[in-house]
């Protein structure tokens, strides 16, 4: 292939990326804010544990508890402009809304991004199944988590409308399990092993082993040099053998050359089966949003929850 076709390829490679990429780098001057939200539901205690037969009784304001069940909830601006409090519709409310019969127990908040933006969850004193989530701002990655404990069996649902801005539900359910915070607010090593080593690392090494392959394939093909065709197959004494056999001389080098988009296509297309596994190896929730230091976990919690080494029962047993 000549040097002016590489160069018209190249010309049309840089086009097809260059177009898409100055529409999305314009839109960042603004951009929509995405507000999403994660929820994770548990029955802690149940009466079918068998608890309440063995002496342990539970009870709030009077009431008796037949069950404690425990809703977690982030809530965080993804990416975009600034999400005000203003922003929120009075007539419908950022809310968490409990299934009918259920009610609140105890509210508070877990963690949250900064104390600035004021991020807070109140009972709502109107209709108590609901409990109200506030804020004053969220920039791109505030946010908090709150915690609401409660009887229901079934998980409550985020409800409201803000102005300006998409609320709608992340497409991984994390979980926001004390472990799995405390593993996404350690900052370095432990939250970047559990992370990369098994979704990123490995795909990574086989994709750059396919690029690595397929590129000295190409390299060998372009820098090799014609075959010589035995004239000794063709019949060269009449006109038809005379015409096959050059044929196959033109058609030699450019067979092979014309052969190499087999290895180009998948060259290039590599590359972008990176992107499901960065994005899958990509937390749902920011690790801007959690805070060690409000998590309240004891040193004792934060030693059992820490990753052990990979040979750290090899060595005990030695």
């Amino acid at each position: 292939m000549s040097v002016d076709r590489w160069i018209g390829i190249l010309g049309l490679v840089i086009a097809a990326v260059g177009i898409p990429a100055s529409y999305l780098f314009a839109r960042r001057g603004r951009q929509l804010p995405d507000l999403r939200y994660c929820l994770d539901f548990d029955v802690m205690l149940a009466a079918s544990d068998g608890l309440p037969q063995q002496g342990l009784h539970m009870a709030t304001t009077g009431r008796p508890i037949e069950r404690l069940s425990r809703t977690r909830a982030a809530v965080f601006n993804e990416r975009g402009d600034t999400v005000r409090g203003g922003d929120i519709v009075e007539l419908d409310r950022l809310r968490l809304e409990l299934p009918d019969g259920d009610a609140p127990l105890n509210v508070r908040i877990l963690t949250s991004s900064r104390d600035q933006i004021g991020f807070n969850a109140v009972v709502d004193p109107i209709k108590p199944s609901s409990v109200l989530l506030t804020f004053d701002f969220l920039d791109a990655g505030d946010g908090g988590i709150v915690e609401v404990l409660h009887q229901g069996t079934e998980a409550p649902s985020l409800e409201g409308t803000v102005r300006g801005a998409r609320l709608h539900r992340a497409a991984k359910e994390p979980s926001l399990s004390n472990r799995a915070l405390f593993a996404l607010a350690v900052p370095g090593s432990i939250r970047r092993t559990l992370r990369y080593s098994r979704s990123i690392l490995f795909p990574l090494a086989l994709t750059a082993l396919v690029v690595v392959t397929l590129g000295v394939v190409i390299f060998k093909t372009l820098h090799s040099s014609p075959r010589l065709i035995n004239p000794a197959a063709y019949d060269l004494s009449s006109l038809q053998g005379q015409a096959k056999f050059a044929a196959k001389v033109r058609s030699d080098g450019s067979e092979r050359r014309h052969q190499l988009w087999i290895f180009i296509l998948p060259l290039l297309l590599a590359p972008l089966t990176l992107i499901p596994l960065l994005l899958a190896g990509r937390s749902s929730v920011p690790s801007s949003i959690v805070k060690e230091e409000l998590l309240g976990l004891s040193d004792e919690e934060k030693t059992a929850l820490s990753p052990k080494p990979i040979f750290h029962g090899l060595r005990r047993r030695a």
